[in-house]
């Protein structure tokens, strides 16, 4: 291979694409370079290896297409000319209902790279993506009405993908692989007009650059700068909201808000309240921006949207919810009282020991307790369980005249349907309602004036 033309992108570009992705050039740990065969991938490795930087390599042959077993051995022979080791997996993606292959091949690719990159101890990951892919990811996005921040592209780094190739251009990268002699294959897909990314590439910015002139190119990219500015500003703020005014159930992909506080939004914030949360719970892109707009109509006529991926954004009484579509009830757990046992299934540990005063203290004291505490009748003693509300059941609050069923009681109280699905209930084996954990003592479980023995039940977290 030939020694850098100063002309063309060489190492001191990739070491400045890893400082404006916050990467340090030479980290103790190794860098994974998802290596495909092609150009831009082959030049950010060779370029790692020339910055004296800790590398490995990744490649996945999908085997799907005749030849694909080409680019394999093209990143192989890379990699061994250059002394990396690399990484090889053949599989085939899975294509779900509604997807493409493409998409699919990307989540593969990814979620493979993760897990090499786990298991390596790598510092980051490293794609070849370029400025030419941060042009066309802004006219794909923009066909697909995706908003700022479709619009703003590629991010620089996200977790633990970075891209520091994003400030060259293509044909750059190809006349320095040329120049330097670093080996390549071309993928043919790339050149099939079918697949929307080449259109946009070969047809739509070529037409726009002729017709507006070859500073087209360089302006766009700008713009997408100008464009993430606003758009991680815009963000922030939405996560500063959901922050400050959204709960996470225990456990579970759910987050819950007050329906009034959401509404009240403006619509920039409200919208990516919806795709940030659905991102953290479940690890997707964000839903198309219709789905984000149903669910904001939704919001306030109330029903349920889907997002995709198994998620819906629902209005549930004085809440707004995202959570899967299908929840499974929690276990139901085992103990007995008095004595100490968990309920993984709602994150606590149930600790119960008998409490012994001079009537009527016991009875005074059950009145001061905290939610998480509670004061029962030692007649109560034996074996229990903690499990969720019951279809129809019906419940006795200590306090008021006769018993009602347990999820108006719930509803009452604020909570909507997901929160009362998750309620923990200890239950004594004979069905009797001992405590609505965190809100009320059952009748039948109250500490009379007259008593003098009791059992004092406290919920406690379990750690994370």
């Amino acid at each position: 291979m030939s020694e850098p033309d100063t002309d063309l992108p060489g190492p001191r570009d990739v070491e400045l694409g890893l400082r404006a992705a916050s990467l340090p050039a030479r980290p103790a740990a190794p860098f994974l370079v998802m290596a495909s065969g092609g150009p831009d991938s082959s030049f950010l490795l060779w370029a790692m290896v020339r910055l004296g930087a800790p590398v490995v390599a990744f490649h996945l042959d999908h085997g799907l297409r005749p030849g694909s077993e080409l680019d394999a051995e093209s990143a192989r022979s890379l990699a061994r000319e250059l002394g990396v080791e690399i990484t090889v997996v053949r599989q085939a993606p899975q294509i779900r209902p509604g997807s493409s292959f493409e998409t699919a091949a990307r989540e593969l690719r990814y979620s493979l790279a993760r897990r090499v990159a786990a298991e390596l101890g790598c510092e980051a990951i490293l794609t070849g993506h370029t400025a030419d892919d941060q042009i066309e990811t802004f006219f794909l996005n923009l066909r697909r009405g995706s908003g700022l921040d479709g619009l703003k592209g590629i991010p620089r780094r996200r977790g633990p993908v970075a891209r520091p190739l994003l400030g060259l251009w293509k044909r750059d990268i190809r006349s320095a692989c040329d120049a330097y002699g670093i080996r390549y294959v071309e993928d043919p897909t790339n050149e099939d007009l079918r697949i929307l990314r080449n259109r946009v590439r070969y047809q739509v910015i070529p037409a726009l650059e002729a017709a507006l002139g070859e500073g087209f190119k360089a302006a766009m990219l700008r713009q997408t700068e100008l464009l993430r500015e606003d758009a991680d500003y815009l963000n922030s703020q939405a996560e500063a909201e959901m922050d400050a005014n959204t709960a996470r159930m225990r456990n579970r992909p759910v987050m819950l808000a007050d329906a009034t506080w959401f509404i009240s939004l403006p619509g920039p914030i409200a919208r990516r309240v919806v795709r940030l949360g659905y991102r953290k719970l479940s690890g997707k892109a964000p839903p198309s921006a219709a789905r984000v707009a149903a669910a904001l109509d939704i919001a306030v006529r109330g029903g349920v949207v889907d997002l995709g991926s198994g998620m819906v954004f629902s209005r549930e009484g004085r809440r707004v919810v995202i959570r899967p579509s299908m929840l499974a009830p929690p276990e139901t757990c085992h103990g007995s009282i008095p004595g100490e046992f968990e309920a993984p299934a709602f994150g606590l540990r149930l600790i119960a020991s008998i409490e012994k005063a001079q009537p009527p203290e016991l009875a005074e004291r059950a009145a001061r307790l905290p939610p998480n505490e509670a004061l029962v009748s030692s007649s109560m003693a034996g074996p229990v369980v903690v499990r969720g509300p019951r279809e129809g059941e019906r419940f006795h609050p200590q306090g008021m005249k006769g018993s009602k069923p347990l999820a108006d009681f719930l509803s009452e109280r604020g909570l909507c349907r997901t929160e009362r699905m998750f309620t923990p209930v200890l239950v004594r084996e004979d069905g009797t309602v001992v405590w609505v954990i965190g809100h009320r003592v059952s009748a039948e479980a109250g500490v009379g004036r007259e008593e003098s023995e009791a059992i004092r039940l406290r919920a406690e977290p379990l750690p994370s």
